[in-house]
């Protein structure tokens, strides 16, 4: 039996079997493809994103998962993806699940417990911080011919953000089933007087996003979310006072609503709701 090689931070070790399997696990309640996600991401010399990555929810030819539904080891093809595709780095990113639409429980990623090849290379990352959202926690690269690892714990308080800009990729962050999700939630929401939905919490001062288009010279079409509980909804313009605006129409099950202003709508308006700023272009001028 193959003695077991436990990384450090910052350690590297040379990968035997390049079909490697790569087992995962962590030691918090939450779930890999319930709260918590992984992602492979593959990375040229310049280490820009060279196609989509390979997500637990979403394998690859060169990434499979030996159970979808309750997912525990990943199984890469290291040849296929390096030699075929043009691959120097391929980096795994575990991260907290996230779509706002959803209300979904604050999640923070605590540590993660990797084992390759059956053991013979172990790697526990632990987050140094709290309110970790994303971590890239272990890279693969080829060199002298030999494929090695290296044990990483590059955290993040922002999620995927800032990631997302360095490698010139949009990451997925949502959850598997997102889309059923969304679903279920706007069929419970469809009676307003639901009392099963649970309304949108809002702290004192909290601002958010959206996007807003106008339909005619004086109303604007938006979804439901972004004005859901906001106490004050404005039109901002350059150079103007704010003007506030009021919600007409709004339909939870659609996800949307028509705010309306007192005066006509320019060309383009900075739209803000409960402080919140939007840029808002008309459809029609």
């Amino acid at each position: 039996m193959t003695a077991q090689t436990t990384l450090v931070l910052g350690a590297n070790a040379v990968i035997a079997d390049v079909r490697c399997s790569v087992a995962f696990s962590s030691a918090s309640p939450l779930r890999f493809g319930q709260q918590l996600g992984l992602l492979w991401l593959p990375l040229d010399a310049n280490r820009q994103a060279v196609c989509s990555p390979a997500y637990l929810h979403e394998p690859k030819d060169w990434a499979t998962i030996d159970d979808t539904n309750n997912p525990s080891k990943w199984q890469l093809n290291l040849p296929k993806l390096f030699e075929q595709q043009g691959v120097h780095f391929l980096q795994l990113i575990a991260y907290a699940y996230d779509e706002p639409s959803l209300n979904l429980p604050a999640v923070e990623l605590s540590n993660v417990c990797l084992t390759l090849n059956d053991g013979a290379l172990r790697y526990d990352f632990t987050a140094r911080e709290r309110h970790v959202k994303a971590a890239i926690i272990l890279e693969i690269y080829q060199r002298n011919g030999q494929f090695k690892c290296r044990a990483l714990g590059e955290a993040s308080t922002q999620g995927l953000t800032s990631l997302e800009q360095r490698v010139q990729v949009s990451l997925d962050v949502r959850p598997p089933n997102t889309h059923a999700r969304i679903q279920a939630a706007q069929q419970q929401q469809a009676c307003p007087h639901n009392e099963m939905r649970p309304p949108r919490h809002v702290q004192a001062g909290e601002t958010w996003t959206g996007t807003a288009f106008a339909i005619d010279p004086y109303h604007l079409l938006t979804c439901y979310h972004v004005i859901e509980s906001a106490q004050m909804i404005g039109i901002r313009q350059q150079g103007q006072p704010d003007r506030e605006a009021q919600v007409v129409l709004s339909d939870i099950g659609s996800d949307s609503a028509i705010i309306r202003v007192s005066t006509p709508c320019p060309a383009i308006y900075h739209w803000h709701s409960n402080a919140v700023t939007y840029w808002v272009r008309p459809l029609l001028h």
